[in-house]
């Protein structure tokens, strides 16, 4: 897969890892807190299996869900996950903590593409990214492919050497 950034750079996804966002949760609701050691881990998990030593996070949304839930909300078909996000102006609260979802997928990816003009010399340029969406890609979500094509390639990019 490309992505075509501006007339200089066309990105090509060179890996892509993806789970269940939810995988391990057996029981309960997620909350804010929870969701923010989610993404933490999820960055982290990444820097380990794309052998890198830092990533991108394309920050995911984050909706309210009701207190009800009590499961594995990744096990949950649509009508009913969407039954149980918050309609909702406030959100709702346990344990002083926002209950919220996120997307139900993480992605990990390494995207490469020609060398950025700098006074280092490399082979190529390449940026990981971790983001979530609500199926597995392919295909990357469309809100995905155009925060990507948005970034400023020169300035997030990592030399690689062969």
């Amino acid at each position: 897969m490309q992505i075509q950034l501006n007339e200089k750079y066309t990105i090509r996804l060179s890996d892509l890892i993806q789970y269940y966002t939810y995988g391990g949760l057996l029981l309960g609701s997620a909350t804010e807190k929870d969701n923010n050691e989610q993404i933490e881990q999820s960055c982290e998990y990444a820097k380990k299996k794309l052998n890198t030593e830092s990533v991108y996070l394309i920050e995911p949304v984050r909706t309210w869900t009701t207190r009800e839930f009590f499961g594995n909300i990744a096990l949950v078909e649509d009508p009913y996950q969407r039954a149980m996000e918050c309609s909702s102006d406030k959100p709702l609260k346990w344990r002083n903590s926002t209950l919220e979802r996120l997307p139900l997928i993480t992605c990990c990816a390494t995207f490469l593409s020609a060398p950025v003009v700098d006074e280092r010399e490399m082979d190529i340029s390449q940026l990981s990214v971790v983001w979530f969406q609500d199926q597995f890609a392919m295909p990357i979500d469309a809100d995905i492919i155009k925060h990507l094509q948005g970034l400023d390639w020169e300035a997030v990019a990592q030399p690689y050497w062969f």
